[in-house]
């Protein structure tokens, strides 16, 4: 306490420092809160599961085997030179256009006009087709099977290689 000439005391608070504490803390407080609030508005959905995380392990090893073939296809064409047709690839020994002694082959493969190859299921119950399209760089579609006549594959070689809206692209990680 401090006593001046005129008889008023002050009272004088100790600086321990507790007043800056509680500043310090409103402040962390109100840095968490506002941070909470920016991460709690600005949340994004959610994304979405592939769909081709839903097929069976031979159609997705066929799109891995695809998208392979398509890096080596690439690497083995001769600048000028056409695609190798499906007899010189299973030569070769590429999957999925190889077919392995121990394996019953599930696709049947066409070179497509264009710089493309095709795959149709063997069996007409169930599988996918598939299309390895090679402009530039290498891009795989797929599509379940088709029950209409009309929205299958073409079986001739003059078939074009423009996916429609019903392909999907194989997005790989």
């Amino acid at each position: 306490m401090l006593l001046n000439s005129d008889g008023y005391t002050e009272q004088v608070r100790p600086d321990d420092g507790r007043r800056e504490s509680g500043w310090v803390l409103l402040a962390i407080v109100l840095i968490l809160l506002s941070g909470g609030i920016g991460i709690a508005s600005h949340q994004a959905a959610p994304a979405s599961r592939p769909d081709y995380l839903s097929l069976s392990v031979q159609d997705k090893a066929v799109l891995t085997d695809l998208r392979n073939a398509g890096d080596e296809i690439l690497f083995l064409q001769e600048d000028g030179q056409p695609l190798p047709d499906i007899l010189q690839l299973a030569d070769d020994g590429i999957p999925p256009f190889q077919q392995q002694s121990n394996q019953q082959s599930s696709h049947h493969w066409q070179k497509l006009s264009g710089p493309c190859y095709a795959g149709t299921p063997v069996n007409n119950g169930s599988g996918l087709n598939f299309l390895l399209l090679l402009e530039g760089n290498v891009r795989v579609y797929w599509q379940p099977t088709a029950t209409h006549e009309s929205d299958s594959l073409h079986s001739d070689e003059t078939a074009t290689c423009s996916p429609d809206e019903h392909w999907q692209l194989f997005q790989h990680a």
